[in-house]
């Protein structure tokens, strides 16, 4: 078999990753087209994000992905983004099913189609809540909004842990492993003589 190498101008590569990622709980939410649209969706982002994506298969409760990555971009940012545009898939389906849900419910009580059309996306919106853990009670538009909001929590939370990790990375490249090392250790040694300390006064 011939590997094909890639190069940029610092390196030659030929790096591979098998991704498999999944939805909560591993519910079967990719379905009814969901699939189609994500595939697409995850096709040109990665086109955008200059990821190779060599193979792909969508199943109903997980994500199949080959990929080729230039190792300076780094796997976890291109699997970071594509699981990003993958949620940002399903929200957009959603909001176009309430959109559509609320322009019927002012036409239900003329029209017996219409009623019927809204009872109809109703209970899909419903039964796509149910599979992924939301209760949307009978106020479905105060149920999106509770999502949104902790989709937006999740956010911040996660915006915050990046940065602390940064904070981390920054803290160990300006200080040796060594010195390091050599804080943790006389802390653990103060923290034991302390401890020898309070047992010989008891």
């Amino acid at each position: 078999m011939n590997t094909t190498y890639k190069s940029n101008n610092n390196v030659v590569y030929s790096c591979k990753y098998h991704v498999v990622w999944c939805p909560k709980y591993r519910r079967k939410v990719l379905i009814n087209g969901v699939d189609v649209r994500l595939k697409e969706l995850l096709t040109e982002y990665a086109a955008n994000l200059s990821v190779d994506i060599l193979e792909m298969e969508i199943m109903p409760d997980h994500v199949h992905m080959l990929l080729e990555v230039d190792p300076q971009f780094g796997i976890h940012k291109a699997v970071k983004l594509l699981k990003k545009i993958s949620d940002q898939n399903r929200q957009e389906k959603l909001k176009n099913q309430l959109h559509e849900y609320e322009r019927l419910k002012t036409r239900a009580a003329k029209s017996d189609a219409a009623r019927e059309e809204c009872d109809h996306i109703r209970e899909e919106l419903l039964a796509f809540g149910q599979s992924t853990g939301v209760d949307f009670g009978e106020d479905i538009a105060a149920g999106l909004s509770q999502l949104q909001m902790k989709a937006t929590e999740y956010r911040i939370a996660q915006k915050a842990y990046e940065q602390a990790c940064q904070k981390k990375a920054q803290f160990e490249q300006e200080h040796p492993m060594e010195e390091i090392n050599a804080i943790e250790a006389k802390a653990n040694l103060l923290s034991f003589n302390a401890s020898l300390d309070w047992m010989n006064s008891t």
